[in-house]
């Protein structure tokens, strides 16, 4: 999120997530192995099947217990 809202990141670039991955820790090879597969489409489409069940249509949403929505940016 920081590198994207904060930086202007280009997070849609592989090198750039490669570059941010290795920044919090994971290995290099790995990210990229990642990026280059669909290693978790599986878990993709069911957070995505779940936003639409919440009725999620924006980000940020915050989804507590599995029970409660609260949409848009929250105070601290």
């Amino acid at each position: 999120m920081q590198a994207y809202f904060s930086e202007g990141e280009p997070i849609g670039d592989h090198e750039t997530l490669v570059k941010l991955a290795v920044s919090v820790g994971l290995d290099a090879d790995e990210a990229r192995s990642v990026l280059a597969s669909d290693a978790y489409a599986n878990e993709v489409n069911a957070d995505e099947r779940q936003a639409r069940v919440f009725g999620i249509s924006g980000v940020p949403f915050f989804v507590l217990n599995d029970k409660y929505g609260i949409s848009g940016a929250q105070p601290n």
